[in-house]
């Protein structure tokens, strides 16, 4: 246990600084012990750092009194206490609301309706398609597949909500269906192969909801042609 006055190098002490000096020196205020900076038989700091800022946010409130680390006390920064708490509900109390009466411009309008008619510059507004195919700066020739853009397509997911809605999204093979609390991930299934047959791939009546556990299963018992989903 050091004693007070007595001084270390930070290298004594662990510290980075290892050609620092330290002594180990009490705080003026609260007496607590702790090793502070010791400079050319100077003391760096007299008071620990809590005593430092309350000394400060006395002689100075207006900097101090809602500084979270100066030191004081809630009371003593006569924030958030009952009787501030009070004074300000007395202020307000009967006090009528700004917007009150009042209609707020742009509140609980779309930004859609706000903006409408307003046309951007035409150097910067967006073209539909201007970055089609080779126009696109990352564009590689053609590379995506025949079937990954018809079921990426919009008549694709055309198709496959009306085939949910006319099954009312519900899985024909074990009848499960989303409700509260439970969630079913649905799938559309062709009944004709989609690869098979082309024609058929946007054909309502080939197409069937299953729920993501049974249309896997189908598909590892059945390899293409047609499927037996009764």
């Amino acid at each position: 246990m050091p004693i007070l006055g007595e001084v270390r190098t930070g290298k004594e002490l662990g510290n980075k600084r290892f050609y620092n000096k330290y002594i180990y020196h009490a705080c003026l205020d609260c007496g607590k012990e702790r090793w502070t900076g010791y400079d050319g038989g100077i003391v760096n700091a007299l008071r620990c750092k809590t005593c430092e800022n309350r000394r400060k946010a006395k002689i100075n409130p207006s900097l101090y009194k809602k500084g979270i680390g100066s030191g004081l006390s809630p009371q003593e920064r006569n924030i958030c206490t009952p009787k501030w708490k009070a004074k300000i509900s007395k202020t307000l109390t009967g006090s009528p609301s700004f917007w009150k009466g009042k209609e707020r411009p742009g509140l609980g309008e779309k930004l859609s309706k706000l903006t409408k008619g307003q046309r951007r510059s035409p150097k910067s507004e967006f073209k539909k398609g201007q970055f089609a195919k080779e126009k696109h700066p990352f564009w590689k020739g053609g590379v995506t597949t025949e079937n990954r853009l018809a079921r990426g397509s919009k008549e694709f997911k055309e198709w496959r909500k009306k085939v949910f809605e006319r099954d009312d999204y519900t899985c024909q093979k074990c009848g499960t269906k989303s409700s509260v609390g439970v969630k079913v991930y649905l799938h559309p299934h062709h009944i004709k192969d989609f690869a098979l047959f082309k024609e058929l791939r946007f054909e309502v009546s080939n197409g069937i909801t299953l729920c993501k556990d049974c249309h896997l299963k189908l598909h590892g018992l059945y390899k293409g042609g047609d499927v037996n989903v009764s």
